[in-house]
C-alpha cells in the first residue's frame, strides 16, 4: 500500500519562461564572440568584454534560478500521486525520487488551494502539487517523511541590513562612502587601465556583499533557530506563547512578554532569492510550519500561561492596550493572525483569582473577535467582579466604542489603581 495516494492537481513548470529565463546567457556568449574582433589583445578592452558578458551571465543564472524556484504561471494537470518507497510515483509513473528532496513544506496561498512544495538542490523545485486543504498537505509531506517531525527545514529570510531602517541608513551611508571612495582612489593613486577598473568595482562589491546573504530560519521539532553570517538566536517552543504573521515576517510572542520579529520580506511586502522571502507566499508557509511544529511541541500540555502577555508590567496604558489588542489581531486578518487561543484568554479574564491588570488585558485582546454574544459574556464577567476598578475596565473593553474611549478607561483604571 502507498503511504500517501491521492487525486491532485500537479502544478508543471512553464517551459516558455524557463527559456526566456536563458535569453541573457545567450546575450553574454554572442556578445563575448562579437566583441572579440574590437578587443582584439588589449587587456582593458577584453576587461570590459568579460566584465559585461559576466553581468549578462549572472544576470541569467538569477532569472533561470528564480523561475526554477518560483515557478511562475505553472500549467495545471490533474494527476494521482502516490508516495511509494523511495519517492513519488504520477499515474504510475516515478518522477521523484525521496534522495533527491532536501525540503517538502504546505504552501499556503491568500487565493486558492494550498500546495505542496518538493524542493532539491539549490533550492529548486522538484514538484508542486495542489492539494485539497493544508491537513491533506501535511499528511503528504508526512508520508514522505519530511514534516515537522522528522526533519528541520530551511526557510530564507531577509538580510539584518534590511531588517530595519537604522541598518538601511548605514548601509545607504556605507554604499555612499564606498562609491566616493571607488571613485577617488584611482584618482589619488594615479592608475589606470585594469587596476583602475579593480578600484573601481571592489569597494562596492564589498558594500553590497552583506546584502547577498540571506538570513536562514531553520524550522524544527523543538524550536526555531535564526542564523546570519556566524550570528545564532534559538526560540524554543517551550518558551513560546504564540506565532503570528507580521506584515513583513513572523511574530513571536514568548511566556516571558517579550515579542520577537523574524524579518522576512522588504518593507514593500516584494521577496527575491537573493535577499530573502522567496515565492510568493513564502512568508505563509513559513508560518503554517512554525505553527505546526508549535502545535505538535506542546500537543498534550496544558494551554500556554498567557497572564505574562497580557499583564500590564512597567507599559503605559497606550503600549498595553496597544499590544494586548494584537494578540488576536495584529497586521494579519486572516486565521495565521493567532498568537493564541481565545479561549485561553477567556479563562484568564474569566478566572477571579487572576492577577487584575492580567484580566483586563485578556478583555481587551479579546475585544477584536468579540460578537453580540461575546460582548454580553464578558460583561458578565464585569458585572461578576467585586473590583469597581476592574468591572469599569471590563465594561470599556466589552463596548463597541473606539479606541480612545478604550484607552482613557485604561488610564482611568491605572489612576485609580495607582492611588
Amino acid at each position: 500500500m502507498p503511504a500517501f495516494e491521492q487525486e491532485v492537481t500537479l502544478h508543471r513548470p512553464n517551459r516558455g519562461l524557463r527559456a526566456a529565463a536563458a535569453v541573457p546567457a545567450l546575450v553574454a556568449l554572442a556578445a563575448t564572440v562579437l566583441l572579440a574582433p574590437v578587443a582584439g589583445l588589449h587587456a582593458d578592452r577584453w576587461l570590459g568584454v568579460l566584465l559585461l558578458a559576466a553581468l549578462f551571465t549572472a544576470v541569467g543564472l538569477v532569472m533561470s534560478l528564480s523561475v526554477r524556484r518560483l515557478n511562475p504561471w505553472p500549467r495545471k494537470v490533474r494527476a494521482r500521486l502516490a508516495v511509494v518507497a523511495g519517492g513519488v510515483t504520477i499515474d504510475g509513473s516515478r518522477v521523484v525520487d525521496r534522495s533527491a528532496v532536501r525540503r517538502a513544506y504546505v504552501q499556503p496561498w491568500a487565493f486558492g488551494a494550498p500546495t505542496v512544495r518538493l524542493v532539491g538542490r539549490l533550492g529548486t523545485l522538484l514538484l508542486e502539487v495542489q492539494v485539497a486543504s493544508e491537513n491533506e498537505g501535511r499528511a503528504l509531506v508526512d508520508a514522505l517523511e519530511l514534516g515537522v517531525s522528522h526533519m528541520a527545514i530551511r526557510f530564507s529570510g531577509l538580510s539584518p541590513v534590511l531588517a530595519s531602517r537604522q541598518a538601511k541608513l548605514g548601509f545607504y551611508a556605507l554604499l555612499g562612502l564606498a562609491t566616493v571612495g571607488s571613485v577617488a582612489l584611482p584618482l589619488l593613486l594615479h592608475v589606470g587601465g585594469a587596476a583602475a577598473w579593480l578600484l573601481l568595482l571592489l569597494p562596492g562589491l564589498l558594500s553590497v556583499l552583506p546584502l547577498l546573504v540571506p538570513a536562514s530560519i531553520y524550522v524544527g521539532a523543538d524550536g526555531v533557530l535564526t542564523t546570519w553570517l556566524g550570528r545564532k538566536r534559538f526560540y524554543w517552543y517551550a518558551d513560546i506563547a504564540g506565532i503570528q504573521r507580521a506584515p513583513h515576517g513572523v511574530r513571536i510572542w514568548q511566556h516571558s512578554g517579550d515579542v520577537v520579529v523574524i524579518p522576512v520580506k522588504l518593507e514593500d511586502g516584494m521577496g527575491s532569492p537573493v535577499f530573502g522571502g522567496g515565492a510568493p507566499g513564502h512568508l505563509d508557509a513559513l508560518v503554517a510550519r512554525i505553527q505546526a511544529a508549535h502545535a505538535a511541541a506542546v500537543a498534550g500540555k496544558r494551554p500556554v500561561d498567557v497572564v505574562a502577555l497580557v499583564a500590564r508590567g512597567g507599559r503605559t496604558a497606550v503600549d498595553w492596550v496597544r499590544a494586548v489588542r494584537s494578540l488576536l489581531g495584529g497586521d494579519a486578518t486572516d486565521y495565521r493572525s493567532n498568537a493564541i487561543p481565545e479561549e485561553n484568554l477567556w479563562r484568564v479574564a474569566e478566572d477571579a483569582t487572576a492577577e487584575e491588570t492580567a484580566r483586563v488585558g485578556a478583555a481587551v485582546a479579546l475585544r477584536t473577535r468579540l460578537d453580540g454574544d461575546g460582548r454580553a459574556r464578558l460583561l458578565r464577567v464585569a458585572e461578576a467582579s467585586a473590583s469597581p476598578r476592574v468591572r469599569v475596565a471590563l465594561r470599556a473593553a466589552a463596548s463597541a466604542e473606539g479606541d480612545e474611549a478604550l484607552v482613557e478607561a485604561m488610564e482611568t483604571y491605572e489612576a485609580e489603581r495607582a492611588g
